[in-house]
């Protein structure tokens, strides 16, 4: 139903900002839907390309698809547009925790990614986007590597997932 509306109103910003985030979270199941969320918000940010949202869900997707790169680009893009906004320090501690995760660099260059994601996610937090965004992070989450974020130390529930952030509430 909502691809319908959207395409009878292909200049709707906001509802094609929503249509990409619903196959996003089907693309935790199928990455085919990703895919699809991929180019919807190619498409959404034809029509707003400084929007922060829509920046930070495609930085979102394209880390997801592996395209570490291209996301970390584009947060750091959205970082430079509005460098006192939290949720662009966020998209870029996300995109580079992303690409942490699935790096294997020797132990110097891993050390120095893991303290720009917790300096981007401080500046984050310190900019207000403790509400919705870090309020599951504490100090210990971003500690010295990502394991906590990503639930890969024994025992740990993750905190990111392929929707985004776990809530506080678990």
């Amino acid at each position: 139903m909502l691809e319908e509306v959207a395409v009878k109103e292909p200049h709707d910003l906001r509802l094609m900002v929503r249509l990409a985030e619903g196959y996003h979270q089907l693309g935790a199941r199928d990455p085919d839907f990703l895919q699809k969320s991929e180019e919807i918000v190619e498409k959404a940010r034809t029509l707003s390309p400084k929007h922060q949202a829509t920046r930070g869900l495609h930085s979102f997707i394209l880390s997801e698809r592996g395209k570490h790169e291209q996301s970390i680009r584009l947060a750091r893009e959205t970082v430079a547009l509005e460098p006192r906004a939290a949720k662009s320090h966020y998209y870029l501690g996300m995109a580079l925790a992303f690409y942490l995760k699935d790096m294997e660099e020797e132990p110097r260059a891993t050390e120095r990614i893991g303290t720009e994601v917790r300096n981007e996610l401080a500046m984050a937090r310190a900019l207000g986007a403790g509400s919705g965004y870090l309020t599951a992070l504490d100090n210990t989450a971003v500690s010295g590597n990502v394991d906590v974020l990503f639930g890969t130390s024994a025992g740990t529930a993750p905190i990111v997932t392929a929707a985004g952030l776990r809530s506080s509430r678990g």
